[in-house]
């Protein structure tokens, strides 16, 4: 959002536009800077965190602010008393008002507090500098998160028992068409999506487990030693009604547009391998799977780019630089680029649920070259997330290839003898230093070329042997020797 330099008469307004594209309105605050060689008068938006407005306000208080600020570890913003302003949060929720003087300053600069006989005053001082109060936001916060516990307790139990009276899957059944219902009733008649989209979440899994387990879990036919009883018929049928509940979901606007597609690509995803199941055997499918996931993952956006219908630059114009008639409407841009990034970080969250499962049936159920498999595959995913910018959707593919490298890691543990478990944790030690150096060291400064071509080279090798080694999962090369006699 462009700052405005000017004094702004009466009440300041913005137009922005939200996820769904409507318009809203946004208070700006109405302050000045005083940088290191001028003053600005300024109107900011209040709802938007100052590490987003500080690369424009070093622009306008001097093109070599930001050299500047590179030798001496950045630029600040504090209030006249010394009170440093959090990057992380907005002007309105630190209590900046209209009228407000703001010093840019350098990070480093020691601002000696201010000095006062009022003991209880400094003591209140010294309580608020230990950390934010309990706000309305936190108990929001923290009474979803008890609501998720409460749903996640019976789902728990009944997953590891599998074997359940027969009305009880209806009652999940139920449940999780009353969890729907809830949460559309409280996004719609409260105008809040945070508490129906959590219960419609919970919709999900509910759905899933009433599924499958009235089909019947008497018989342990699942590669999965914790869940026995999950076959290729509960699958398929448990992945189609978390689709239908995701769906429900989105249609009633409880669900938020990235749970409810997480949750329809994930069921769609479960019902596609359980069907496969009766045909072929479970490691067979989960390496289809995992290879399909990891080398399809980078057309992910081009789908999300469709299905969110986001308008794409025109052609270039003729020789004669011509400019095509009409201006896009940035509201309507706007919506577009919400929904599109809301359905793509969707998309990778059930496709990290996805690559998981895949990864943990073929641990459980494999030989050494579903292991191999997985753990190359949780090294093309770990790199593979390089490819989003945005921490929502890089997060998924991360925690899918975390995922997938601990499950072949406690694998290999698991199969090695007390030599193997002292090299594995020789290695683990050793990962986990340059991991961190790597982290604290390339938290300030980019990496070199020469590393990211290495990372370039090293994703490139990863995904060509993804495939090769699902076909050593489902033993093709043996079947191709017994063709060839």
């Amino acid at each position: 959002m462009p700052l405005s330099a000017q004094a702004v008469p009466g009440r300041v307004d913005a137009v922005t536009a939200d996820q769904t594209g409507r318009t809203a309105t946004v208070g700006l605050v109405r302050l000045t800077v005083r940088a290191p060689h001028r003053q600005l008068d300024l109107a900011l938006p209040a709802d938007v965190p100052l590490a987003a407005l500080l690369p424009a306000l070093l622009r306008l208080a001097g093109a070599e602010l930001a050299d500047e600020g590179e030798r001496h570890g950045g630029w600040l913003l504090r209030r006249t008393a010394g009170e440093a302003l959090s990057p992380a949060s907005t002007l309105a929720a630190q209590g900046v008002r209209d009228g407000a003087l703001l010093h840019l300053v350098p990070a480093g600069l020691r601002w000696p507090a201010p000095e006062s006989d009022d003991v209880a005053e400094v003591i209140a001082d010294a309580a608020r500098r230990q950390g934010p109060d309990w706000d309305g936001t936190r108990t929001r916060t923290w009474c979803r998160i008890a609501a998720s516990g409460l749903l996640a307790v019976p789902l728990l139990v009944l997953a590891h028992r599998g074997v359940t009276p027969t009305a009880l899957p209806y009652l999940l059944l139920a449940a999780a068409a009353a969890l729907t219902v809830g949460g559309t009733v409280a996004a719609r008649a409260h105008g809040d999506a945070g508490p129906g989209a959590v219960l419609a979440g919970w919709a999900l899994p509910y759905a899933f487990l009433g599924a499958a387990l009235a089909l019947g879990a008497d018989n342990a036919v699942g590669p999965l030693p914790l869940l026995g009883w999950l076959g290729a018929p509960q699958l398929l049928v448990g992945g189609v009604a978390a689709a239908v509940a995701a769906v429900a979901g989105l249609a009633g606007a409880a669900a938020g547009p990235r749970s409810g597609v997480a949750g329809l690509t994930a069921g769609v995803g479960a019902g596609l391998a359980g069907a496969a199941g009766y045909q072929g055997a479970a490691t067979s499918v989960a390496a289809v799977l995992l290879a399909v996931a990891v080398c399809g993952v980078g057309l992910l956006p081009l789908l999300a780019i469709r299905l969110g219908r986001l308008p794409l630059p025109p052609p270039a114009g003729p020789a004669d630089g011509a400019v095509a008639d009409g201006a896009p409407d940035p509201a309507a841009v706007g919506g577009a680029v919400a929904r599109t990034a809301a359905l793509l970080t969707g998309m990778l969250a059930g496709h990290a649920l996805l690559c998981t499962a895949a990864a943990a049936v073929l641990v459980a159920a494999g030989g050494p070259a579903a292991r191999a498999l997985v753990a190359v595959a949780g090294v093309a995913l770990l790199l593979r997330a390089r490819l989003f910018a945005a921490a929502g959707q890089r997060v998924p593919v991360l925690v899918a290839g975390l995922a997938a490298l601990a499950a072949a890691a406690l694998a290999v543990a698991g199969a090695a003898g007390t030599r193997g478990l002292a090299g594995l944790t020789v290695v683990a030690v050793l990962a986990a230093l340059g991991v961190a150096v790597a982290g604290g060291v390339y938290a300030v400064r980019p990496a070199s070329p020469y590393l990211g071509r290495l990372a370039d080279l090293l994703d490139t090798a990863s995904l060509v042997a993804v495939v090769p080694l699902a076909c050593a999962v489902l033993d093709l090369y043996a079947r191709v020797r017994n063709l060839a006699g």
